[in-house]
């Protein structure tokens, strides 16, 4: 390198330095902008060893000319022109000591070794900055930049980094920063340290949103962070059978190694991966892992339309019952008619576990056409009286397609049946329904049913939901007058005026005819009630599978 002295305007620029006139030389560099030598900025570089202040005005020189070379603001020069300069310039950058120089100066170098990565001479590598005494403001700076450039760093050197600074570093970075993003995510997303795993999980999903990788690459990383997965079988005390709502973006600096397993599953189900073919291997071990793991693979298969995973939970009886409801739900998403009868007969001996799945399950394949048929309506109908859980109003459209045999089944049941206390809502939400060319009959049979019942206890609990259908048909009814003669004390205060209105007799002789059948005149009002309210709640918890056999026959 040449002495700035040997020419007049090297000489001017020694004198400015040598003077102290930092004005003029801030003036001077100005002016000359890129007109002003590499050899002269070195000269500057070496004399910032005494003075930061020269050594601040190079780096910025510096900076300024990387920045207009690479934003393509550095005149009409071809690419070799363009590399050579940012060749020479890099080469700066590694002839100068400067670690330990001035905090303006060193906020500038982290970024300028990051922009000037693919000139630097090889082998490339930063600044030894790990050993120099830096703030830790700084210190985060050429970590970020390290991890961004030079992901391999971490598998020697990131055990001696503070924690702290190494969660500021992955807080920052950026995709599209990186010299490096495939090295970049192999090395995150490979690594045993969660904080980075869930990094490149970040990356992973900013990256394919910004088109900055390709759904290949972004489901190689998210296949190498499955290796990660948690799956240890859920032990007792565990408290993870519901699963947590999807964790988005901002969140991810905070998951802890089940939520970080939880999010990798379920961008692997999300619609893009599925161009890909499916990880069968990879997610065959996740099928017994604890819930929520399992719950995520199994979304994977079925985001994939892949029956055999799910069909084989579904019916596992060793299975974590919430992983086996999970299982029969997502079936009803493109299952068949197989599935439907393989659904119905695991609730049918499970009810009250696989019940409010079944229901599900048949609700789904309803919607894609899929109906059931009057072989599988015995076993539907025993689920629902076994299972309490299960409302009238949910079933019946799924039985309007087989109600001719439905009400065949009615009407052969005896009218004393305790199953009457869940079908009676049945019929009424089937006598709602459009009976088409051929009428239900449905309140002619629950009318008939309520009026040859003897049991006051069976006639009070299938009122409730029958009077309304009932009083439809123009009149009290038989049934009806025959449940309230049982001492049914549902029936409102206005429902009996209006009764009242409908009979001929005095007032007296209705008092009087109340009286006969137990009422008391000025009892108090809802009494009555809460004693049937007892009634039915102890009616409903004894199961009606007396009732079941007579159904199942017809």
């Amino acid at each position: 390198m040449r002495s700035p002295d040997e020419s007049s305007t090297d000489a001017s620029l020694a004198s400015m330095v040598r003077h102290g006139r930092a004005g003029e030389l801030v003036a001077w560099i100005e002016r000359r902008g890129d007109a002003l030598e590499l050899d002269a900025l070195a000269w500057l570089l070496n004399r910032g060893a005494s003075d930061p202040l020269l050594e601040q005005l190079a780096t910025l020189e510096l900076d300024r000319r990387a920045r207009a070379l690479l934003e393509g603001r550095g005149g009409a020069l071809d690419t070799g022109e363009r590399d050579d300069a940012l060749t020479a310039i890099a080469a700066l950058l590694t002839r100068a000591g400067w670690l330990g120089g001035a905090p303006e100066t060193q906020r500038l170098l982290p970024e300028l070794h990051r922009r000037l990565w693919g000139w630097l001479p090889q082998p490339r590598s930063l600044p030894r900055w790990w050993e120099a005494a830096l703030s830790p403001a700084i210190a985060t700076r050429w970590l970020e930049v390290q991890l961004l450039c030079d992901p391999t760093w971490l598998n020697e050197h990131l055990e001696g980094a503070p924690r702290e600074w190494l969660l500021q570093a992955l807080a920052r970075l950026e995709l599209r920063r990186s010299p490096a993003p495939d090295a970049l995510l192999a090395s995150l997303t490979r690594h045993p340290d969660r904080a980075l795993r869930t990094a490149g999980l970040r990356l992973i999903r900013e990256g394919l949103a910004a088109a900055l990788i390709s759904p290949s690459r972004a489901r190689d990383g998210l296949l190498a962070l499955l290796e990660h997965v948690v799956v240890e079988p859920k032990v007792d005390g565990d408290d993870d059978d519901e699963v947590d709502e999807e964790v988005e973006g901002d969140e991810l600096d905070e998951l802890d190694e089940l939520e970080l397993s939880e999010a990798v599953l379920a961008a692997l189900a999300e619609p893009w991966a599925q161009v890909f073919s499916y990880p069968r291997e990879r997610l065959e071990r996740l099928y017994r892992a604890r819930p929520r793991i399992a719950t995520g693979a199994l979304r994977c298969a079925a985001a994939a339309r892949i029956q055999g995973p799910l069909r084989r939970v579904m019916e596992d009886a060793e299975a974590v019952p919430s992983v086996r409801c999970a299982a029969m739900v997502m079936l009803g998403g493109f299952g068949g008619r197989g599935e439907l009868v393989a659904a119905l007969a695991l609730a049918e001996a499970r009810p009250l576990l696989l019940g409010r799945a079944c229901l599900s399950l048949l609700r789904a394949l309803h919607r894609r056409g899929i109906f059931v048929a009057p072989p599988q309506l015995s076993a539907l109908l025993c689920v629902y009286l076994d299972n309490h859980e299960l409302r009238a109003r949910a079933l019946a459209p799924l039985v309007y397609t087989c109600r001719h045999d439905l009400m065949d089944m009615m009407r052969e049941l005896p009218a004393d049946a305790e199953g009457w206390i869940r079908l009676a809502p049945l019929l009424v939400e089937m006598a709602r329904a459009p009976a088409g060319r051929r009428p239900l009959g449905a309140r002619a049979l629950l009318g008939a049913t309520l009026g040859a019942c003897q049991r006051p206890r069976v006639a009070r609990a299938a009122l409730g939901p029958g009077e309304d259908a009932l009083r439809r048909r123009g009149g009290a009814g038989a049934g009806l007058a025959r449940a309230r003669a049982g001492g049914d004390a549902r029936v409102s205060a206005g429902d009996r005026r209006r009764a009242d209105a409908r009979d001929p007799r005095p007032a007296a002789g209705r008092r009087a005819a109340r009286g006969r059948r137990g009422e008391r005149p000025g009892a108090r009002r809802g009494g009555g009630a809460r004693r049937a309210a007892a009634v039915v709640a102890a009616a409903v918890r004894r199961r009606a599978r007396a009732a079941v056999e007579p159904v199942r026959r017809g």
